[in-house]
């Protein structure tokens, strides 16, 4: 078994290795009974001393994800505590092929059921215009048959492009291009594009704490080195930031700025300013995830996005309308400008060629009519009323 390692990160080899595989078990890719390689396996494959490898095992061991059984290994410790005998032993041969999925925490929360999701923010499908969507969905099939038999392409429909860029430029004061906007599959692709066009082993990825698991799913994956900046009633704390600079070389920073998952807090307008300095001074990429900017509580908006507040092209914004819209169209898209955007762009045509068509048409009449401002509008107190009712039992 093949696990990525970091020689030059501040935690130690052990640490490392007990940290991969315990959220590999967490995230079922080592499953329930499964034998870990052996000490001596483990240490040739990734070039790391038996000694520290034993010592990754026992603190595994110590707490509660694997048991080591004299004469035999070490095997993932089963929930219900079932004999090793149960082991998928049938399998176990899979482990010598290098993966380089480290953790999948989104994809273990969204398999279980709850009475109520904390690890999902969606809103209740009865408050999202399906209806509206459905008849638009109708009459484009009716008018366009054919619609159904023609690729997308990779950037996205344009008349998509230019809705979205009239409707960030309405609800979020960002002037776009349609040329400067990509269309994708939800704002997950959009985290995992950036991901793959600029993070590799090493680099060092900085995120608030708490944040989107998914994103760090993501980043992890690409080998890269997570630090977490805590989060307090204004957001980010930047000023912890700035000291982070003064030794470590960031080259990303992933941030909820506007209602953050998971604390619902909002960035102020003093520490974005501050954000897009630091990001001028020391030259890391800020990617900004909004998926809820439109849906505040009072009379008064959130601050502007930091893209809006953005001179020079450090901003990529990555926007979703699954969650205000329609969740199974799976809409987002990502705005950024110069090189950048080309680089993403091309990753993008290597991803998946491009979105589904007849989705991204049945948006564009919703984003340009008065339809949409009556949405949010409605959704804004059904959701308030809805707040204030929870606060109250």
């Amino acid at each position: 078994m093949e696990i990525k390692l970091n020689r030059l990160s501040d935690q130690s080899l052990i640490d490392q290795i007990s940290t991969i595989l315990a959220e590999k078990i967490r995230s079922e890719f080592l499953q329930e009974g499964s034998q870990l390689p052996s000490i001596r396996s483990f240490s040739k494959e990734n070039q790391v001393s038996p000694v520290t490898v034993s010592k990754a095992y026992a603190l595994l061991e110590r707490n509660g994800y694997i048991e080591v059984i004299h004469g035999k290994g070490a095997f993932v410790r089963n929930k219900e505590q079932r004999s090793t005998n149960e082991s998928r032993s049938d399998y176990n041969w899979q482990l010598t092929i290098p993966d380089y999925i480290q953790r999948s925490q989104s994809m273990l929360n969204k398999r279980m059921e709850y009475a109520m999701k904390f690890s999902s923010a969606t809103i209740h499908p009865g408050l999202l215009p399906s209806v509206y969507l459905v008849n638009e969905i109708v009459a484009i099939l009716q008018a366009d048959p054919q619609i159904v038999a023609r690729y997308g392409t990779v950037q996205g429909d344009e008349d998509a492009r230019k809705a979205i860029r009239d409707y960030v430029k309405t609800y979020s004061n960002i002037a776009a291009t349609p040329q400067e906007i990509i269309v994708t599959n939800g704002v997950q692709q959009g985290i995992d594009l950036v991901a793959k066009t600029f993070i590799g082993p090493g680099d060092i990825v900085i995120t608030e704490a708490p944040t989107y698991t998914a994103a760090i799913d993501v980043f992890r994956n690409r080998g890269a080195h997570i630090i977490p900046i805590p989060v307090d009633e204004e957001g980010m704390q930047t000023a912890l930031l700035a000291t982070l600079c003064l030794s470590k070389q960031p080259k990303l920073i992933y941030t909820n700025p506007t209602f953050h998952n998971p604390t619902g807090t909002v960035l102020t307008k003093a520490r974005r300013r501050e954000l897009l300095d630091l990001a001028q001074q020391y030259g890391f990429l800020i990617v900004e995830d909004d998926s809820w900017n439109e849906i505040y509580f009072d009379d008064n908006p959130p601050p502007p996005p930091l893209k809006a507040l953005d001179t020079s092209g450090h901003v990529i914004y990555v926007k979703g309308f699954s969650k205000t819209l329609a969740p199974s169209c799976r809409i987002g898209a990502i705005l950024s400008k110069g090189t950048v955007h080309q680089r993403l762009l091309s990753a993008k045509s290597s991803a998946d060629s491009g979105n589904p068509l007849l989705t991204q048409k049945a948006l564009i009449p919703f984003l340009r009519s008065d339809r949409m401002h009556a949405h949010l509008e409605k959704l804004r107190i059904a959701l308030e009323i809805r707040r204030i009712k929870r606060l109250h039992c």
